[in-house]
């Protein structure tokens, strides 16, 4: 459960960092 929480920030933060590029 912790786990699949934060893979799912991880992927998110990743997302940010791409919109923010």
């Amino acid at each position: 459960m912790l786990l699949c929480k934060i893979k799912g920030y991880t992927e998110r933060q990743k997302l940010n960092q791409k919109l923010m590029r």
